[in-house]
């Protein structure tokens, strides 16, 4: 089968996205919140394999554990809450490859499940209802912030924000 194909959803804009700008943050204050749906083969009109094991991290701009963000000392911390299908999770830090420092990524349906199901939309390629049953197993909801601490410089910072998972 096909490998997944993800798909970052900005959903104020109601558009697929790969940037997300914070925009100026003070030292010692938060970002406003910004929510996506990561998708998986949103639109597809043939099944993918399902993203499995997902998880959300930070990395510096090269995919590795460092820089003002993703880095073992940093001066900022992304923080996510991902919503179950009730409910938004608590924020939690997310930086690097240790497993305590990800945050485990659920799809919308409500089963609990770290699996965001790669199937194709049955009745329509195009489909836009996220409350769909089966759809809400095609996707998470994620809300993200940066938080800068105080210590933090004067300055731009640059990092990955990354879903990682394994598909068979």
């Amino acid at each position: 089968m096909p490998a997944p194909v993800p798909v970052w959803w900005d959903v104020a804009q109601d558009q697929a996205t790969l940037t997300w700008n914070c925009g100026t943050v003070d030292a010692d204050s938060y970002s406003n919140e910004k929510e996506f749906y990561v998708f998986n083969n949103k639109g597809g009109a043939s099944d993918v394999s399902d993203m499995t094991n997902v998880f959300i991290t930070t990395k510096d701009t090269n995919g590795n554990d460092a820089g003002p963000v993703a880095g073992p000392t940093p001066v900022a911390a992304v923080e996510v809450s991902v919503f179950d299908g009730v409910s938004w999770g608590e924020w939690k830090e997310i930086r690097g490859s240790d497993p305590a420092n990800q945050a485990v990524v659920v799809n919308a349906s409500g089963d609990g499940q770290a699996v965001i199901k790669g199937n194709r939309n049955i009745s329509d390629p195009t489909d836009t209802n996220y409350n769909n049953p089966e759809t809400k197993k095609k996707y998470a909801r994620l809300k993200l912030r940066l938080h800068v601490f105080a210590s933090a410089p004067a300055g731009p910072m640059s990092w990955k924000t990354r879903i990682s998972y394994q598909y068979t």
